[in-house]
């Protein structure tokens, strides 16, 4: 039986946040989804995520997240409003998907972020972002695999960067 790092009755708020921070560092921030989440994962909130921290799960909103992630890496400190949106959208399904799996398989993002970007994740969308999240489950469990075992040009194409940027990504 796995032990969950938190408790199940905060995973769907989890679940809103990581989403809301994802959509909103990428539709009103611009930030490409595998870059930010890897500045996520640097900047050590996603750590605090991945254990439950309530002041992290529960006591931030996703643009809050996204401020101090970027603060962190980039020290920046000027943001542009949250723009309001009535529909979600494919990159916050990917934030909220995540959320759940990561919690639900008892994995780092850094684990999960090793075998499934976000692009594989956007691809992934259409077919099912309508469908129950265990299925969801079970479809990024089939893509899991050993990175070690991958080429590293095939983990950078994976991830859509050019050399010059995966070499960015791991200074």
């Amino acid at each position: 039986m796995k032990t969950n790092a938190y408790n199940k009755l905060f995973v769907d708020d989890a679940m809103i946040r990581l989403g809301d921070m994802l959509e909103y560092a990428c539709l009103d921030l611009g930030y490409d989804p595998d870059s930010f989440f890897w500045m996520f994962i640097k900047s050590g909130i996603a750590k605090r995520f991945q254990i439950g921290d309530p002041s992290i799960v529960l006591g931030r909103s996703g643009p809050e997240l996204v401020y101090m992630v970027l603060e962190l890496v980039d020290n920046k400190t000027s943001f542009k409003e949250p723009t309001w949106r009535s529909d979600r959208s494919d990159v916050f399904w990917c934030g909220w998907v995540l959320a759940h799996y990561q919690w639900y398989e008892n994995l780092t993002f850094k684990e999960i972020w090793n075998s499934i970007s976000i692009r594989t994740l956007l691809k992934m969308y259409n077919t099912l972002h309508e469908a129950d999240i265990l299925k969801t489950v079970e479809e990024l469990n089939k893509l899991r695999i050993e990175p070690l075992k991958l080429p590293i040009k095939t983990l950078r194409i994976m991830r859509g960067l050019t050399q010059s940027q995966l070499e960015n990504v791991l200074a």
